[in-house]
């Protein structure tokens, strides 16, 4: 399965976050952000030793110096559609409000906020909402 759009997706947020700089998302320090461990997706060139990329990468905060802990599910974690989930609800406060979320034009996370690819749940909604048939039982 395919997660490229909704990475992008988050790219366009954190780049939206961040004031459209792309170092700045690339130098993000706020570890407790839902969609710290996907924000980047870009593989960074060899640095020296002594740089902000070793340092981010060695567990320290290149400003203080200080060890930093990897955000929650940095490693095996949650796919970012359920990334994207979970930050939808916290925005919106519940499920009813997600689903009926405005910010279409504005939020590049909009078209995920359900948790699945817009195709998936183009296709199970359209499913749900055809007509039933009727269950004929034999002899009655």
């Amino acid at each position: 399965m395919s997660v490229a759009g909704v990475v992008r997706a988050v790219r366009r947020f954190c780049l939206a976050c961040q004031g459209g700089s792309p170092a700045s998302v690339s130098s993000c320090l706020d570890v407790g952000c839902l969609f710290y461990p996907v924000r980047g997706a870009r593989a960074e060139p060899e640095d020296k030793e002594g740089s902000f990329a070793a340092k981010e990468a060695a567990g320290t905060c290149p400003e203080t110096g200080n060890s930093v802990e990897p955000a929650p599910g940095a490693m095996n974690g949650p796919s970012p559609l359920r990334l994207v989930r979970g930050y939808c609800l916290g925005c919106a406060g519940s499920r009813l409000e997600v689903r009926e979320c405005g910010a279409r034009d504005g939020c590049p996370l909009w078209s995920y906020r359900f948790g699945v690819r817009p195709s998936t749940f183009r296709r199970v909604s359209s499913r749900l909402r055809k007509e039933r048939q009727s269950l004929k039982l034999p002899g009655l």
